[in-house]
């Protein structure tokens, strides 16, 4: 397999191509992880400001008081939108629904374990711990293939 980079002008757009004999395992993967990479989302913040973030630097979404808070990290950015629209556009990023309130990025838990009640507690990569509620730990076992 060959790996080029080839320079262009400020005009043209940037593309990445993969070509292949086939669509395999491996080729999947790359093209999710170049995605992954790539992705920025795109959210309306305070003031009416525009914010973009990386879809991978977004650990949790949460929604307080009918106000949305995107946790990235030590940074927490408010934005004015609703919990279900953040969701709908997360979900392709490995983005689940963990409660009523929130929706966690699946690639920034490093552990999870269960509660008394059925819930789970997820141990995120900054080292903060959410809660998954009963309700949605089917969703994140069939996401993690227990």
């Amino acid at each position: 397999m060959n790996i080029r980079f080839e320079k262009i002008s400020p005009q043209e757009q940037e593309e990445i191509l993969v070509r292949s004999q086939e669509m395999t395992t491996e080729i999947v993967h790359i093209m999710h992880l170049l995605d992954d990479a790539v992705s920025v989302v795109k959210f309306c913040g305070a003031g009416n400001k525009a914010v973009q973030i990386s879809a991978k630097d977004i650990l949790y979404v949460e929604s307080v008081d009918n106000k949305s808070f995107v946790y990235c990290g030590d940074e927490v950015i408010e934005v004015k939108h609703k919990l279900y629209e953040i969701e709908s556009e997360l979900q392709r990023h490995g983005f689940f629904r963990a409660s009523k309130s929130l929706i966690i990025n699946s690639n920034a838990i490093k552990r999870v374990s269960p509660e008394l009640s059925g819930r789970f507690r997820a141990l995120m990569s900054n080292g903060e711990t959410v809660i998954v509620s009963r309700k949605y730990v089917p969703v994140m076992k069939d996401i993690f293939g227990v």
